[in-house]
């Protein structure tokens, strides 16, 4: 085995103005399954603030981490809805740039 170098396997975006940021993604880059050697990409943290939502920042970073993700192999950029973020509003515009409703999401509090 051998481990890849950190730019490789985790992205960083920011998005400024004028020194101010207002919007940010962090993912990373990983096997999907144990026994596949095909990695995929998923968006760890994305959040701009409300402020700035109307300007298109969410499709930027994304379109942005997408191109991160297969310039470093991965086949496949998962995403997920959480944190009280206006899930319907929010799922229109990843199924826009292409993503596909896959399974939900389950947690526990302890």
């Amino acid at each position: 085995a051998h481990l890849l170098p950190m730019e490789a396997v985790f992205c960083a975006l920011l998005v400024e103005r004028d020194g101010v940021a207002f919007g940010m993604l962090m993912g990373t880059l990983s096997q999907y399954l144990p026994f596949s050697s095909v990695p995929v990409a998923q968006v760890d943290t994305i959040y701009v603030d409300p402020d700035f939502r109307s300007l298109r920042v969410t499709r930027g970073l994304m379109c942005a981490f997408t191109a991160w993700a297969a310039r470093n192999g991965a086949y496949r950029v998962t995403v997920s809805v959480g944190s009280g973020a206006r899930a319907p509003r929010i799922a229109k515009l990843y199924e826009r740039l292409g993503f596909a409703y896959q399974g939900a999401t389950y947690y526990k509090d302890i």
